[in-house]
Protein backbone atom coordinates (compact mmCIF):
# COMPACT_ATOMS: atom_id res chain seq x y z
CA UNK A 1 0.00 0.00 0.00
CA UNK A 2 1.35 3.83 -1.00
CA UNK A 3 0.55 6.23 1.31
CA UNK A 4 2.00 8.88 0.49
CA UNK A 5 1.80 13.22 0.59
CA UNK A 6 -0.21 15.28 3.13
CA UNK A 7 -3.57 16.80 3.79
CA UNK A 8 -4.62 19.34 6.27
CA UNK A 9 -8.66 18.33 7.48
CA UNK A 10 -10.17 18.61 11.00
CA UNK A 11 -11.45 16.33 13.24
CA UNK A 12 -15.17 16.74 14.24
CA UNK A 13 -16.36 17.54 17.93
CA UNK A 14 -16.25 13.96 18.62
CA UNK A 15 -12.81 13.45 17.62
CA UNK A 16 -13.68 11.47 14.27
CA UNK A 17 -11.33 11.98 11.20
CA UNK A 18 -13.05 12.37 7.64
CA UNK A 19 -10.08 10.00 5.82
CA UNK A 20 -9.64 12.11 2.59
CA UNK A 21 -10.29 10.50 -0.59
CA UNK A 22 -7.02 10.48 -1.95
CA UNK A 23 -6.37 7.34 1.13
CA UNK A 24 -9.96 6.20 1.21
CA UNK A 25 -9.19 3.90 -1.90
CA UNK A 26 -6.57 2.39 -0.79
CA UNK A 27 -7.70 1.71 2.94
CA UNK A 28 -10.71 0.16 1.97
CA UNK A 29 -9.28 -2.02 -0.79
CA UNK A 30 -5.94 -2.66 1.19
CA UNK A 31 -7.70 -3.29 4.50
CA UNK A 32 -11.29 -3.22 4.65
CA UNK A 33 -10.61 0.06 6.42
CA UNK A 34 -9.42 -1.85 9.33
CA UNK A 35 -6.97 0.42 11.03
CA UNK A 36 -4.93 0.57 14.03
CA UNK A 37 -3.84 3.92 15.89
CA UNK A 38 -0.82 4.12 17.98
CA UNK A 39 1.41 7.16 19.37
CA UNK A 40 5.04 7.62 17.85
CA UNK A 41 8.00 6.87 19.88
CA UNK A 42 8.90 10.91 20.17
CA UNK A 43 4.95 11.73 21.42
CA UNK A 44 4.70 14.18 18.20
CA UNK A 45 2.08 12.30 16.51
CA UNK A 46 0.10 9.19 15.96
CA UNK A 47 1.05 6.62 13.58
CA UNK A 48 -2.25 4.96 11.84
CA UNK A 49 -1.72 1.89 9.98
CA UNK A 50 -4.07 -0.59 8.14
CA UNK A 51 -4.16 -3.65 10.25
CA UNK A 52 -2.43 -6.06 8.51
CA UNK A 53 0.92 -3.54 8.77
CA UNK A 54 0.64 -2.66 12.05
CA UNK A 55 0.44 -6.58 12.78
CA UNK A 56 4.22 -7.24 11.30
CA UNK A 57 5.60 -4.16 13.61
CA UNK A 58 3.69 -5.67 16.33
CA UNK A 59 5.00 -9.40 15.90
CA UNK A 60 8.81 -8.08 15.68
CA UNK A 61 8.06 -6.05 18.80
CA UNK A 62 6.94 -7.89 20.82
CA UNK A 63 10.01 -10.46 20.62
CA UNK A 64 11.93 -7.88 22.17
CA UNK A 65 12.85 -8.11 26.15
CA UNK A 66 11.11 -6.95 28.80
CA UNK A 67 14.19 -6.81 30.70
CA UNK A 68 16.39 -4.08 28.63
CA UNK A 69 14.98 -0.46 29.42
CA UNK A 70 14.50 0.92 25.25
CA UNK A 71 12.83 -2.70 24.56
CA UNK A 72 10.10 -2.42 27.21
CA UNK A 73 9.85 1.38 26.71
CA UNK A 74 9.01 0.41 22.89
CA UNK A 75 6.83 -2.44 23.01
CA UNK A 76 5.00 -0.17 25.79
CA UNK A 77 4.63 2.84 23.75
CA UNK A 78 4.30 1.05 20.30
CA UNK A 79 1.57 -1.97 21.47
CA UNK A 80 0.76 -0.78 24.65
CA UNK A 81 -0.82 2.43 23.47
CA UNK A 82 -2.86 0.91 19.67
CA UNK A 83 -6.28 1.05 19.46
CA UNK A 84 -8.51 -0.55 17.01
CA UNK A 85 -10.36 2.18 14.22
CA UNK A 86 -12.73 0.87 11.68
CA UNK A 87 -13.86 3.25 9.20
CA UNK A 88 -17.82 3.88 9.25
CA UNK A 89 -19.93 4.01 6.24
CA UNK A 90 -18.62 7.61 5.82
CA UNK A 91 -15.29 6.71 5.97
CA UNK A 92 -14.79 8.43 9.34
CA UNK A 93 -12.47 6.83 12.03
CA UNK A 94 -12.59 7.58 16.06
CA UNK A 95 -9.66 8.97 17.23
CA UNK A 96 -9.45 7.97 20.61
CA UNK A 97 -9.26 10.90 23.00
CA UNK A 98 -6.59 9.45 24.98
CA UNK A 99 -4.02 9.77 21.98
CA UNK A 100 -5.22 12.86 20.98
CA UNK A 101 -4.56 14.23 24.67
CA UNK A 102 -1.18 12.34 24.71
CA UNK A 103 0.21 14.27 21.56
CA UNK A 104 -1.81 17.60 21.29
CA UNK A 105 -4.43 17.20 19.03
CA UNK A 106 -7.27 19.20 18.90
CA UNK A 107 -9.10 19.81 15.98
CA UNK A 108 -7.08 20.99 12.70
CA UNK A 109 -4.65 18.02 11.61
CA UNK A 110 -2.35 16.56 8.72
CA UNK A 111 -2.07 13.54 7.31
CA UNK A 112 0.92 12.86 6.16
CA UNK A 113 1.37 9.52 4.03
CA UNK A 114 4.59 7.47 5.24
CA UNK A 115 4.41 4.69 2.37
CA UNK A 116 2.95 1.78 4.71
CA UNK A 117 1.27 4.39 7.25
CA UNK A 118 0.11 7.42 7.74
CA UNK A 119 1.48 9.82 10.83
CA UNK A 120 -1.57 12.76 11.93
CA UNK A 121 -0.02 15.40 13.39
CA UNK A 122 -1.98 18.71 14.84
CA UNK A 123 -1.60 21.89 12.54
CA UNK A 124 0.40 23.87 14.56
CA UNK A 125 2.90 20.84 15.37
CA UNK A 126 2.98 19.59 11.56
CA UNK A 127 3.98 23.63 10.76
CA UNK A 128 6.72 23.32 13.59
CA UNK A 129 7.80 20.46 12.41
CA UNK A 130 8.50 21.07 8.36
CA UNK A 131 10.29 24.28 9.57
CA UNK A 132 12.79 21.91 11.28
CA UNK A 133 12.77 19.54 8.41
CA UNK A 134 13.98 22.11 5.94
CA UNK A 135 16.55 23.53 8.44
CA UNK A 136 17.79 20.63 9.76
CA UNK A 137 20.31 18.77 7.33
CA UNK A 138 22.84 22.14 7.33
CA UNK A 139 22.78 22.10 11.14
CA UNK A 140 23.61 18.50 11.53
CA UNK A 141 25.12 17.30 8.40
CA UNK A 142 24.85 13.67 6.21
CA UNK A 143 24.65 10.80 7.98
CA UNK A 144 26.85 7.77 6.42
CA UNK A 145 23.73 5.96 5.36
CA UNK A 146 22.55 8.88 3.75
CA UNK A 147 25.68 9.67 1.82
CA UNK A 148 25.25 6.84 -1.20
CA UNK A 149 21.86 7.32 -1.72
CA UNK A 150 20.33 8.96 -4.13
CA UNK A 151 16.64 10.38 -4.61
Amino acid sequence: MLLTGQQATTLDSKGRLAIPARYRALLEEGCEGRLKVTVNHDRECLLIYPIQEYDQRAQLINKLSDFDPLERRLKLMFIGHAFDMDMDANARVLVPSTLRELVGIERDVVLVGQHHKLELWDAAAWTRKLDSLFSIGSAVGVSEKLRSLSL
